[in-house]
Order: structure tokens, then C-alpha cells, then sequence
């Protein structure tokens, strides 16, 4: 674990206005710290993505899939440097569905040595806006999940029932096509019997050592857990309904 900065600096920025340095940090951030391809990455992916190789990501890729340009404006950065260094950053986008809010976490990365600090519960909270009427996120680790749930509200603000009547709906209303790509899957949706509950199947073949060590830490740790498990090139997905506005910081992220 590193040592407590002495400087420490979180900024929110308008889509628009991220640079083009801050998407190449972010881009090396992604590729030294956010996994490695699995054993099957290669078959289900393409032949680039070798198994126990880390995952990489370019600055022109991260801002096609976060940043595209028919949803910059709908579209926020959040980020934190400890003492000069970029030590973990979101991006996220704000949608309507039926006429509801929505913001999705696209993406989180954390740097390995700032893990286990609530950097990235922290980061998260910077996005939480009293007009939100859910928050929503495809995570394979288990950690990236409950700090939202702990971001946006609890575990008792994790409504399955409203997860399985409106995750069809909210994932093609969005305008980011990681999201609107995503096939659901699971006992909640009705097509699961492989232990899987909440999931949606993104083609995301991440080694599965760490996140079934992080899933194990959870369910270890008596926390409620009601996602089920993880099958492979899937995705636990996550929608937590905020509690009352009186309880939620009316500053928006995206400046709307």
C-alpha cells in the first residue's frame, strides 16, 4: 500500500474539455493497471489479445468508447492525482429513460498501490447529482461493484426488482456502445442457470483469478452480495437507485 500523499488533487471535467494529455494518462493508467487478457481472450477476442498479457488501451480507443463525439456533452471525467501522480480516474455518461437521469460508470481505474484507500468510492461520489434517478455500472470485479453501491447509497438502494424491469431499457437508450452492446444475462433476466443472477455478456475476456479472489473477499466479508457469480467474457451488472434527494450532494458532475 503507498505511503499517504502529501498533495492531493480530484478535478471533474466536462467531456469537452478533456485534453488530449489527460486521455494519454489515462490511457497508460488503463493499460499498467487495469488487468490482464484470460486464458480464452485470443479465441473470443481477436489474436492480439494473449492470455496473461495486460490489457491495453490507446488514447484514440479510450476516447471512442467514453468520449464518443455524439455523446461528448453527455459525457464527464473524474480524477485524482496523489502528489503529481494520476492515481485513479472515471469516466462516466448521463442519459434519459423515459424522461429519467441516468449516469453510467464507462469506466474505472484505480493505480495497484492506491487500492484498498476508498479511491475509488471517493471518485465516484463526485458524480452523485439529486436529479439522478439511477446509477448504473458492468464491472467483472467485485470491489469496483460495492464502491459503487457504497458511492451512490447502500446495499438497500440496489432494487433487483427495478434492475430486472429496466436494465433492458436503460442499457439501449445509451449512447456509448460498450453499454448498448451488452447482451443481459442471469436468473434475473431469465436466461441463467449458471449461478449467474445480475450479469451482462460485454466479450470481455479479463484473467479471472482476480476478480473471483475479489468476489470471494466480499462474500467472505458477510456483505450481502445478490449478482450471483461471474461467467467468463461477462460482467456483473449494477443499477443503485440514489436514496432521497435530501441525502444526495445537488452539485452535478456534468455541469447540467
Amino acid at each position: 500500500m503507498a505511503t499517504n500523499p502529501q498533495h492531493v488533487k480530484y478535478q471533474v471535467i466536462a467531456g469537452p474539455h478533456v485534453t488530449a494529455t489527460m486521455l494519454q494518462e489515462a490511457a497508460e493508467l488503463f493499460s499498467n493497471h487495469y488487468g490482464i487478457w484470460g486464458p480464452r481472450a485470443s479465441e473470443k477476442v481477436g489474436a492480439f489479445a494473449k492470455s496473461g498479457r495486460r490489457i491495453k488501451m490507446s488514447p484514440g480507443r479510450l476516447r471512442a468508447e467514453c468520449l464518443p463525439d455524439n455523446a461528448i456533452d453527455q459525457c464527464t471525467y473524474v480524477r485524482v492525482e496523489f502528489d503529481g501522480v494520476l492515481a485513479g480516474n472515471i469516466f462516466a455518461c448521463r442519459w434519459k429513460v423515459d424522461g429519467k437521469v441516468v449516469v453510467w460508470v464507462t469506466q474505472l481505474v484505480v493505480a495497484t498501490e492506491f487500492r484498498c484507500q476508498r479511491v475509488a468510492t471517493r471518485l465516484l461520489e463526485l458524480l452523485r447529482d439529486s436529479e439522478v434517478w439511477a446509477f448504473g455500472v458492468m464491472n467483472s470485479h467485485a470491489h469496483t461493484c460495492m464502491a459503487a453501491v457504497n458511492a451512490f447509497g447502500t446495499m438497500a438502494n440496489v432494487n433487483m426488482e427495478l434492475t430486472q424491469h429496466h436494465a433492458a431499457k436503460v442499457i439501449n437508450a445509451s449512447p456509448i456502445n460498450y453499454v448498448k452492446g451488452a447482451k443481459l444475462h442471469g436468473s434475473l433476466f431469465g436466461n441463467g442457470d449458471d449461478g449467474t443472477v445480475s450479469s451482462a455478456d460485454t466479450n470481455f475476456y479479463v484473467d479471472p483469478d482476480e476478480p473471483l479472489k475479489a468476489l470471494s473477499s466480499v462474500r467472505e466479508s458477510g456483505v450481502e452480495w445478490p449478482f450471483g457469480d461471474r461467467a467468463e467474457g461477462h460482467e456483473f451488472l449494477v443499477i443503485v437507485k440514489p436514496p432521497s434527494r435530501a441525502h444526495v450532494h445537488s452539485r452535478s458532475a456534468f455541469g447540467l
